[in-house]
């Protein structure tokens, strides 16, 4: 909700200044979505080398507590679910994120170019 507001404030400023809008946005847009695709190109490499210390990471990043750490002794989810389940997951995840970006990508292409 917080980003929808900063882009509906950032668009009425960018009216208010009688810039090109849809150059603007499809400019920063693909801008960003170069960053990102940076970013998710360097996370790949790292995440291809070693799976487990990325999953390792990520989890020590987002969770400030250890209840994330489970204890296979006593733990179903992690006897139930085998690591390569962890994996497809954040392969899909992944493809899904760098579709919808490409999608976008060339949608602005497209509207840039008309």
């Amino acid at each position: 909700r917080i980003a929808i507001v900063f882009f509906i404030a950032g668009v009425f400023t960018l009216y208010k200044m009688k810039a090109d809008v849809k150059k603007t946005l499809a400019k920063s847009y693909i801008a960003v979505t170069s960053g990102i695709a940076a970013v998710g190109g360097v996370l790949a490499v790292i995440i291809s080398r070693d799976f487990k210390a990325a999953w390792w990471m990520f989890h020590e990043i987002l969770f400030t507590n250890d209840l994330w750490l489970l204890d296979m002794s006593v733990s179903k989810l992690v006897n139930m679910v085998p690591l390569e389940f962890f994996m497809n997951l954040v392969a899909r995840i992944a493809i899904m994120f760098a579709a919808a970006v490409v999608i976008l990508f060339v949608v602005i292409i497209i509207i840039t170019t008309l």
